[in-house]
């Protein structure tokens, strides 16, 4: 385990520069980086882009360009797929770039090298998920949603490994802590929920079996005005989500939206609240899937 920090942390800095990090993966076994934000706060996006602050990560991974990090993020954690091993030495480079003086900041990361010859290992995170939860209950966060803006260009996939019991994920969002910018607001007030690829062809949450899901309010309910319970059923040993922005042609702040809070839980077989067993989902509604990534 590894701690990359501002040079005053726990302590604000006020400087701009760059604060840059090699991490050389040496063992054959490792195919994923996992990177947890500690007591981290680093300067907000503008219009949805990581411009006075950000943290890039590029090297040897899967993903086809640099990732860009920015804001308020506590508690938040992403995953790094790693090329498969070769003659040479694989190598990750970190690099925080501060664009601006005089605006306080601290960030601190914890980089963990994950050891996938061993079927034990908690950490690993299955193929394809940018995020990885692994308990019966919890909350998950969209990037920068304590600031209250999702950023664009957004394209991860999130997923929580089902527990032996459960039969279905229940996902809820409080009063304020979902909102999606649709895309055709004429079609549903920019007000309440909206659900589906008509409405939701931009920014969205995909709910695997499930829909699309933007607006206002988190509902199964195209149109609702207040938030309800989604229920993914479950169809093999992980659920999933992907979060998917674009960058809009002309920046709302008013109808922007905060992103994502998501309590989850896992309902159990015996509980009596599993849904039939059929697939909800409407194909439509499926993003086009090769590889998750952020793009900066």
């Amino acid at each position: 385990m590894l701690l990359l920090s501002n040079p005053s942390f726990p302590a604000v800095d006020v400087r701009a520069g760059r604060c840059s990090f090699r991490l050389n993966i040496t063992s054959r076994h490792v195919c994923q980086v996992r990177v947890d934000f500690k007591r981290t706060q680093m300067l907000l996006p503008r219009r949805g882009f990581c411009l006075d602050q950000y943290l890039s990560v590029t090297g040897s991974t899967t993903l086809p360009r640099s990732n860009r990090f920015c804001g308020n993020n506590p508690h938040q954690h992403f995953y790094v797929e790693l090329t498969e091993a070769g003659s040479q030495v694989r190598t990750l480079d970190f690099e925080v770039v501060t664009q601006v003086e005089d605006r306080p900041y601290n960030y601190s990361l914890m980089i963990q090298q994950v050891d996938c010859s061993r079927e034990s290992n908690q950490l690993k995170a299955p193929a394809g998920c940018f995020q990885y939860f692994d308990e019966e209950v919890g909350v998950i966060d969209s990037f920068n949603f304590d600031a209250g803006q999702y950023m664009n260009n957004q394209n991860y996939r999130i997923c929580i490994g089902a527990v032996n019991q459960s039969c279905a994920l229940s996902l809820s969002a409080a009063d304020g802590h979902f909102g999606i910018h649709q895309s055709h607001p004429r079609q549903v007030f920019i007000d309440r929920s909206a659900v589906g690829a008509q409405s939701c062809n931009r920014d969205y949450l995909w709910i695997h079996h499930q829909n699309r899901h933007c607006g206002a309010y988190l509902s199964p309910v195209h149109g609702d005005t207040q938030s309800r319970p989604v229920i993914s059923g479950r169809y093999g040993s992980v659920y999933q989500m992907e979060f998917r922005t674009a960058v809009p042609a002309r920046f709302d702040t008013m109808n922007r939206g905060a992103g994502f809070r998501l309590a989850y839980r896992q309902l159990a077989a015996d509980s009596g609240e599993c849904p039939a067993r059929k697939v909800v989902d409407d194909k439509s509604a499926r993003p086009r899937w090769n590889r998750m990534q952020i793009l900066a």
